[in-house]
């Protein structure tokens, strides 16, 4: 048994590195035609201003708020290295370099690295996140668990249920196959969706609240985002569950078939 999970683990850091290749691929494309477009300024400006927790800014945050900084003008002074495309490059070649060693936290690109949640938390910090609503996408080794609450995150870890403890001990929550939800206070899909409305479509609303049915909720979550990457990961990450089950189940299944 140690050998398939030996193999499911390589299948799984091989996807990582496939899609840290693309998400590459894919910064470079867009910041170039950014760049061609004359856009790539206020571009790497928004994707820089909601990157808090990267290694790019971790001493300059210190020094000042990021929510005062309002035009791409005031940013230029204050980042006068980070501006255009060439000032991320050498970012872009870490990450599709070294990418299986390092976290990544990103708007939408693999823009920089991190040892943070995307949060103002620590790594393994789990249900009681400080900024649960930062739009952010996530490639993560650290993290055991995803957010869909205005933060999305896709970890390639979360392959089973694993049970939490909040600090004060007073509850317990199941962290799902997929995903666990958690934004402060609200840990079910149903109060979740309130705040979410537009994450899946209302007529199938009642059918995931009614069954709290997680992997139904991620998987529609995934369809609608539309994203190669986002699709993929969840996929994948099913497909590895499934065998994982199958693994941990192995023997009952061998007697029912013989059965």
């Amino acid at each position: 048994m140690w050998l398939w999970s030996w193999f499911l683990n390589k299948c799984i850091l091989l996807f990582q590195y496939l899609l840290i290749q693309y998400k590459g691929l894919r910064f470079n494309y867009d910041a170039k035609y950014a760049i061609k477009q004359q856009t790539n300024r206020r571009t790497l400006f928004n994707i820089l201003k909601q990157n808090k927790n990267t290694k790019l800014l971790i001493e300059q945050q210190k020094k000042m708020n990021l929510d005062n900084v309002e035009t791409v003008e005031n940013f230029k002074k204050l980042f006068p290295n980070c501006t255009t495309y060439s000032d991320y490059k050498p970012y872009v070649d870490e990450i599709m370099n070294d990418g299986s060693t390092k976290d990544i936290m990103s708007i939408g690109y693999p823009i920089a690295l991190t040892n943070t949640s995307g949060t103002s938390g620590e790594p393994n910090y789990s249900l009681d996140i400080n900024e649960a609503y930062n739009i952010c996408y996530m490639l993560t080794k650290s993290i055991p668990f995803n957010l869909f609450n205005g933060c999305k995150a896709i970890s390639l870890t979360s392959l089973h249920y694993k049970t939490h403890v909040t600090k004060d001990k007073l509850k317990t929550y199941k962290m799902g196959v997929i995903t666990a939800i958690a934004a402060h206070e609200k840990q079910n899909i149903e109060t979740i969706l309130k705040f979410n409305q537009d994450i899946v479509p209302s007529i199938i609303l009642n059918e995931i609240t009614g069954s709290n049915d997680m992997f139904l909720f991620v998987l529609i979550w995934a369809l609608q985002c539309k994203e190669l990457e986002v699709i993929s990961s969840v996929f994948i990450m099913a497909l590895v569950n499934l065998f994982t089950f199958m693994e941990k189940k192995f023997d009952f299944i061998c007697k029912h078939i013989e059965m």
